[in-house]
């Protein structure tokens, strides 16, 4: 069965993350500090809204697949993730465990050791958002 989600804001948002991170590794490689600055610092908001926005699609699709969503309400973040991947998309629960902690350190505090950290692992993040985007589109549409 295919369930009706429109999933279209975080791919926007994904491929507009791949987009700035590439802008900044170009900028890294021609020695161009202010615009890798600019870039990084663009690349790790954009993994925020992609991360805020994956949590959110997930739940919504939770809300058009499961018997009972309100159960949502009641779990944890690990069991929420293990619900997900429970109903098909792909998740793996550490991995977007350490995310949700990247994420909150990059909204709570803005350094700049922080932001070198969430970037280094930004193509980790892309992979993960294509794995569920792939997932939400093979249900969804």
């Amino acid at each position: 069965m295919k369930y009706p989600l429109d999933f279209t804001s975080l791919e926007g948002v994904v491929a507009r993350l791949e987009k700035e991170y590439a802008k900044a590794e170009r900028a890294k490689v021609q020695g161009n500090e202010d615009d890798f600055d600019s870039f990084r610092t663009s690349s790790v908001k954009l993994f925020e809204m992609a991360y805020e926005l994956s949590i959110k699609t997930m739940r919504h699709y939770y809300e058009l697949v499961a018997a009972l969503p309100d159960e949502l309400d009641a779990v944890n973040y690990r069991n929420f993730l293990r619900l997900m991947g429970e109903a098909g998309l792909k998740v793996d629960v550490d991995e977007w465990g350490a995310f949700r902690q990247e994420r909150n350190k990059a909204v709570h505090t803005y350094l700049v050791p922080i932001a070198d950290s969430i970037y280094k692992r930004i193509p980790v993040y892309i992979k993960a958002f294509e794995l569920l985007l792939d997932s939400l589109r093979k249900k969804c549409t």
